[in-house]
């Protein structure tokens, strides 16, 4: 009886002992996973696995954005709060935040689902996302450099909505930026801003494009105003 109580506490550490992993803003960081396969976690990133129950499950959960490269195996899953992505053997980008899902295909076919088990397949240079209600866009065409220029420290937009700059931006550096500007959802961005230069540098490149200007409320606010 005393064997049988010790290999189940055995059994249940393998399951349950995770190693948790944070990444603060402006950071990068390489995980190598038990099988080899690799994770390049971005910045205001987490992500939590079981090593020793890694070789029974390869599964673990995901929020932030971060690339994968995936040694082929069994099942390889991702869980998010809005979805999920399942391969075999492959590698992917994934961006997951309070209100978006967004995964990119590079090699291989992934599987992202949603909340409600709806899913779609996309293979190399698609995408998928997700919004808050579960709603999925397929993506068939999508530009590489763009998708994973997160990779190479750089922001590329390309007639990209000034809602979703601004949102990278605020992700990236751990802000917030209170834009208050007319008819904003009908502004676009178009260029490449790196990301090792300060918050006040990329800001002040996006006010020169629309002829904003950029005020420094305190250390983590930032608003957008019409000259």
């Amino acid at each position: 009886a005393a064997i049988f109580i010790l290999i189940i506490g055995i059994g249940a550490f393998m399951k349950f002992y995770t190693i948790d992993l944070e990444l603060k803003a402006g950071n990068t960081k390489e995980i190598i996973l038990p099988d080899g396969s690799r994770v390049q976690l971005s910045g205001n990133s987490s992500l939590s696995y079981a090593p020793f129950w890694w070789k029974f499950q390869r599964k673990l959960t995901f929020e932030g954005e971060a690339f994968f490269n995936v040694q082929k195996g069994s099942t390889f899953k991702v869980s998010s709060a809005l979805g999920s992505t399942e391969v075999l053997g492959t590698s992917f980008n994934i961006l997951s935040t309070h209100s978006r899902y967004d995964v990119y295909c590079k090699t291989g076919k992934v599987r992202v689902k949603n909340s409600l088990n709806q899913q779609h397949i996309i293979t190399p240079g698609q995408a998928v996302s997700l919004d808050v209600k579960g709603k999925m866009i397929k993506e068939t065409s999508v530009n590489e450099l763009e998708a994973l220029a997160w990779l190479s420290n750089k922001f590329i937009f390309n007639t990209t909505p000034l809602t979703k700059v601004i949102g990278d931006i605020e992700r990236y550096y751990d802000i917030k930026i209170e834009a208050q500007l007319k008819a904003i959802e009908t502004k676009q961005f178009t260029g490449i801003l790196d990301r090792k230069n300060s918050v006040e540098e990329v800001l002040q490149t996006i006010c020169y494009s629309f002829d904003l200007k950029a005020i420094q409320v305190n250390k983590s606010l930032y608003q957008l105003k019409e000259k």
